[in-house]
């Protein structure tokens, strides 16, 4: 994964700066995954995967478990994701 220079954006609230990354995926899952999504653009897949990743990081050090289940509630899946496996929970006040 290659990081460029850091471009800076102003906001309403102040400036913010937004890391340009880029990664190489294999075509094929890239354009599956805009198809699963509505034809959205590359950029955005990468986006929508970081929030989702964002969030179970979060859950994770709340201590939580990420689960997937069927509509009725059954046949309960578990994520398993070392890099989120690794996250400590920390303490809640």
């Amino acid at each position: 994964m290659e990081q460029t220079q850091t471009p800076t954006y102003s906001t309403t609230t102040g400036e913010i700066e937004m890391a340009d990354i880029r990664v190489q995926v294999d075509d094929a899952f890239i354009e599956t995954l805009q198809q699963r999504l509505g034809g959205v653009k590359a950029t955005d897949v990468v986006r929508e995967a970081l929030t989702l990743l964002n969030w179970a990081s979060e859950e994770r050090a709340h201590g939580r478990l990420i689960l997937s289940t069927d509509r009725e509630g059954k046949d309960v899946a578990r994520l398993a994701m070392p890099s989120l496996a690794n996250i400590k929970a920390r303490a809640v006040s």
